[in-house]
Order: C-alpha cells, then sequence, then structure tokens
C-alpha cells in the first residue's frame, strides 16, 4: 500500500499570512490554479487512487474535487 498526502491550494488567509486552522476559506484563483496543476501532475504520473480522504474544510474539498476528476 502506498499513502499519498498534500495540503490544499492558496487561500486568501495564506497571502495574508495568516493561519487558516478551522476557519473554512475558500481557495483563491491561485489556489484553484495550483489544485489543477497538482491534478494534471497526479494524471501524468499515472497515479490511480482507491481512497481519497478529504476534511470538510471548503479549500481540502476543492482541492480534492480537482484530484478527484482526473482519478475517474
Amino acid at each position: 500500500m502506498k499513502l499519498y498526502y498534500t495540503r490544499h491550494g492558496e487561500t486568501e488567509w495564506n497571502v495574508l499570512d495568516n493561519i487558516c486552522g478551522r476557519t473554512d476559506i475558500p481557495l483563491t484563483a491561485k489556489g484553484i490554479e495550483q489544485a489543477e496543476e497538482l491534478a494534471r501532475n497526479i494524471a501524468e504520473m499515472g497515479l490511480y487512487f482507491d481512497l481519497i480522504l478529504v476534511s470538510p474544510l471548503q479549500r481540502a474539498q476543492q482541492t480534492a474535487a480537482r484530484v478527484a476528476a482526473v482519478n475517474a
């Protein structure tokens, strides 16, 4: 079994150097681009995931959704 993990894309609070913690902050346009780049890289590497576990926070959901889309 292999385990991969990643962090969500950029949020507005990341730009402001604030700690998001459990505050539900969405991705910025750059964060969405980062998530899409991650998804492209995963697809190019030919990785497939049986299971994707993700936080309920929207920034993590937005990032994972891009990865899941190329993993279908």
